[in-house]
């Protein structure tokens, strides 16, 4: 059940990021952000408000930890990606986006002072190194000179934030309900969110009143925020940040079946280069080392 439900996660996700890029530059990203957490937090809130209430020494003993989760999750996630994907293609969003559980590994050893094996780290360097050649386009020599996509490093940076919250989500109180931490994540998440829509850096205009821009935020709010959240969480909780995190690489596969049919976007030289190079980096780092007794 666990890995199925990670499996749903990478699914509605995939769709987040097609879908996402379908409506790239007819609703900003802080416009489709806090479209989509406000409609999922009036969804959620009355399921967990009571849960949240009944548990409310339990979240404010925590809340330093929750809030963290909720910044780096609802908040700043999906607002980078939306980002991202106003200037970069669905598919170089979707195999950026699979180096994460490699990131896991790096911010774990960062953060937390976890030692990985030596294989870990050639892994992390083989897939940053299918990172870089999927973001240069295959031509390294002129990656200085012409630069890097600016949408590719809004999704690096989304991917990086992700990891961290994976990797902290093993904090999380284990008695806390789960309809009550996604009740919670919502709520603070969304406030950040409304405060940044507020001052409105971007300039971005409302959001127009479409019924495909309307039926698209109804998507995000129903499968990428509440479905996902919730199945994601449940897995990890199960089998781990670093073992789930695997799930990702689902992604791509979903992913890139679905830009195909309603993007019209394609797999070219420098995507395959670049996603087996992320793809058997996270072999090295992950798989067991055969011949070891696993607990």
């Amino acid at each position: 059940m666990p890995w199925f439900l990670l499996s749903c996660s990478a699914l509605f996700w995939a769709g987040n990021f097609v879908v996402g890029r379908l409506v790239a530059g007819e609703g900003g990203p802080l416009t489709l952000s806090i479209w989509r957490w406000a409609l999922a937090t009036l969804i959620i809130l009355p399921f967990a408000w009571p849960r949240i209430w009944r548990q409310r020494a339990l979240i404010a003993d925590n809340w330093k930890l929750l809030t963290f989760l909720a910044l780096f999750s609802v908040a700043s996630f999906n607002t980078l990606l939306y980002v991202g994907l106003q200037t970069t293609t669905a598919t170089n969003a979707l195999i950026i986006n699979s180096s994460i559980p490699v990131l896991i590994i790096a911010f774990g050893m960062l953060l937390l002072g976890q030692r990985p094996q030596p294989r870990s780290l050639i892994g992390i360097l083989v897939s940053c190194t299918g990172v870089v050649w999927l973001v240069s386009k295959g031509d390294l020599s002129s990656l200085m000179q012409r630069g890097i996509t600016e949408g590719d490093l809004w999704i690096l940076a989304s991917s990086v934030v992700w990891a961290i919250y994976s990797l902290y989500l093993r904090f999380r109180p284990a008695d806390l309900d789960p309809v009550a931490f996604l009740g919670f994540t919502c709520l603070v998440g969304t406030s950040a969110i409304a405060v940044l829509r507020w001052i409105n850096p971007l300039g971005e205009p409302p959001l127009p009143m479409e019924p495909h821009l309307l039926a698209a935020v109804a998507f995000f709010a129903l499968f990428p925020s509440l479905g996902a959240y919730l199945c994601w969480n449940a897995g990890l909780a199960k089998v781990g940040a670093a073992r789930g995190g695997q799930m990702i690489h689902l992604m791509p596969v979903f992913g890139l079946t679905l830009a195909t049919a309603f993007l019209g976007e394609r797999m070219v030289s420098h995507h395959w280069i670049g996603g087996a190079l992320i793809a058997t980096g996270l072999l090295i780092a992950l798989l067991p080392t055969k011949g070891i007794t696993r607990a």
